[in-house]
């Protein structure tokens, strides 16, 4: 059978509750002898199974749909993987697949009741189980990131501010910021965060060397998401997931919270759909099916890093991100809506990968990432910020021709109509400071540049003035432009408020592209003009010097929207329908709701 080993890292255990705690208002710890032997026997086995995984030296999992360990990142999505071998993974079974009315907000009783996305969930009582306190098998650790980025409680879909603006017209975005920390020891890996997973990060000494520089290169190793090299693997996913709606799909999970420590009928649904997909080994209840146990814990982190969302481990909303609401909408698509996403998206590559240049930009708006590829090989891949699904991002097919650094931002129409007047309208009501004067924004008419206080924002003539802003720390569109033909005024950018792109949902721009780490993006765009390199990009951010580049060699650009893909990896990759783009193509809602 086809497996592919890894080691696990280690996971926090459960809380022991104290003997009052147990049994209520007594003092007795265990209600009779009969019960101290049956933990002991449950502890004696939970040992021995220790003693087998020592031996062995690795633990064995199903290899497709298996995302990467969490110490690390999905391979072909975000970050590399500890050294994996993939082979041809077992199918499922008729008696390993529960069958399912194929309804998906229903659910068996006994599982607790499923409520509708959007809604508040119960929270499921944790048990913290005597057994549950047993050592982890030293087979099963790996060593922990020695530096994690930290992502705030605070809200990350609302409030983001508008595309390329840096006006505030909503409240503020969600911030992500790094733990204060100690520093970094000789021979320490320096680590950075990928949509909330902690990877390595190569220090300078590391990176490779471009346009007589070094630039350090983003974790991003794998096939490019149109390779053509990413077709069989998809069409052999295609074939597992038929077998697998062939046998039932899977039942849907209770909209229940639930985390390590959590005993529940609802925790044993879950263990069966994590299985029917791979992120689960058959069998690892060690301390029971309905306990929520360190390998659920990993389970769900993979099942999370794969399908693009924060990998916590736990179906909990601990803020407003509501990552275990999403996380259990997600594992409630039915299996057929997965599989018409495989089928339409491979479509959507075999498309994409025919057309594409040997050297070329790609955006894939669902995955909200930036790729820079040369000779079919990721040589940058970034977090980027995409358009909101009511302000969406458009496909489209370019080339990049210049790059401005430190530029002049003129508003685009919808920010100056949904953003810029209706604020205007409310401060002028209120009194006191304009809007232009209060974001530095200048406002010109025919005759040349008005004065803010003397603009009526109630009239109709505000909608034909131009307006712009100057290079400065508040320019929204930082001190890079990356410019290429389009018939939709759109760019890709970099931002003074990077605060959006450490967190797993990134829609929240008027259509431009926002890219992380852009300075790396402008130097490899760069890398055929002489004299320039990533030591003089940054000399560009430093001076605030204004400067228009155009590049010798013009790069191809295609933003896509693919939402699901398998790279070469074969792990299976899910990503929101964004834009409902495949729910247009007749799969579930679901899929679009998370």
């Amino acid at each position: 059978m086809g497996e592919i080993l890894f080691t696990l890292p280690v996971h926090g255990g459960c809380r022991r509750r104290s003997a009052r705690q147990s049994t209520g208002s007594g003092g007795i710890a265990y209600r009779g002898v009969a019960k101290v032997l049956s933990r002991t026997v449950g502890l004696v086995r939970a040992t021995l199974a220790g003693l087998a995984f020592v031996a062995t030296g690795a633990v064995t999992f199903p290899s497709v749909g298996l995302a990467d360990p969490p110490g690390g990142s999905v391979q072909s999505a975000h970050a590399p993987t500890a050294p994996a071998t993939l082979v041809n993974a077992p199918q499922p079974t008729s008696a390993s697949v529960p069958k399912s009315s194929g309804s998906v907000i229903e659910a068996p009783a006994a599982a607790g009741t499923i409520a509708s996305p959007g809604e508040a969930v119960p929270v499921a009582k944790k048990k913290s189980a005597r057994s549950a306190k047993a050592k982890v098998p030293k087979a099963v650790r790996i060593e922990k990131p020695r530096k994690r980025i930290v992502i705030s409680s605070r809200e990350d879909r609302l409030g983001a501010q508008s595309e390329d603006s840096s006006l505030a017209f909503g409240s503020s975005s969600a911030e992500a910021t790094t733990t204060p920390g100690k520093k970094r020891k000789k021979g320490e890996v320096k680590t950075t965060s990928l949509s909330g997973v902690a990877v390595p990060e190569p220090d300078s000494g590391e990176s490779g060397t471009w346009g007589g520089e070094e630039l350090q290169n983003d974790v991003a190793l794998g096939a490019p998401t149109i390779s053509s090299r990413n077709i069989e693997p998809m069409k052999a996913a295609i074939e597992r997931y038929s077998r697998i709606v062939a046998q039932g799909g899977w039942e849907p999970v209770p909209m229940m919270q639930m985390a390590s420590g959590t005993t529940h009928p609802a925790v044993e649904a879950l263990r069966r759909r994590l299985e029917i997909e791979g992120d689960l080994p058959s069998g690892s209840g060690y301390f029971g099916t309905a306990q929520f146990d360190y390998t659920l814990v990993e389970a769900l982190q993979r099942y999370q890093l794969r399908n693009g969302l924060k990998p916590t481990g736990d179906l909990t909303d601990k803020d407003l991100s509501k990552n275990g609401t999403r996380t259990l909408t997600s594992l409630n698509v039915p299996a057929a809506a997965r599989l018409q996403q495989l089928r339409i998206n491979l479509e959507r590559l075999q498309a994409s990968a025919r057309s594409a240049a040997k050297r070329y930009v790609l955006v894939n708006i669902p995955a909200q990432h930036v790729e820079a590829v040369n000779e079919d090989r990721v040589e940058l891949r970034l977090n980027g910020v995409v358009g909101k699904p009511d302000r969406p991002s458009p496909l489209l097919n370019s080339s990049i021709n210049q790059l401005k650094f430190n530029p002049v931002w003129t508003l685009p129409p919808t920010v100056v109509n949904e953003d810029l007047i209706p604020k205007g309208r409310k401060m002028q009501q209120k009194g006191g400071v304009d809007v232009l004067t209060k974001f530095g924004i200048d406002a010109y008419g025919g005759s040349g540049k008005l004065d803010p206080t003397k603009i009526n924002w109630n009239s109709q003539s505000v909608h034909g003035l131009r307006y712009s802003q100057q290079p400065g720390k508040e320019n929204p569109l930082g001190f890079v432009k990356i410019d290429f033909a389009s018939p939709h005024a759109v760019y890709m950018h970099d931002t003074p408020s990077p605060r959006l792109f450490e967190k797993a949902y990134r829609a929240a721009s008027s259509g431009c592209i926002r890219v992380q780490n852009v300075e790396k993006l402008a130097a490899w765009l760069l890398r055929g003009n002489e004299g320039w390199s990533l030591g003089r990009v940054l000399g560009m951010k430093q001076s605030g010097a204004s400067e228009n580049v155009s590049l010798k060699k013009p790069a191809p650009l295609y933003w896509v929207y693919i939402t699901a893909w398998v790279g070469d990896d074969g792990i299976v990759q899910f990503r929101r329908d964004l834009y409902k783009r495949d729910v247009a193509q007749g799969v579930h809602k679901l899929a679009a709701a998370y």
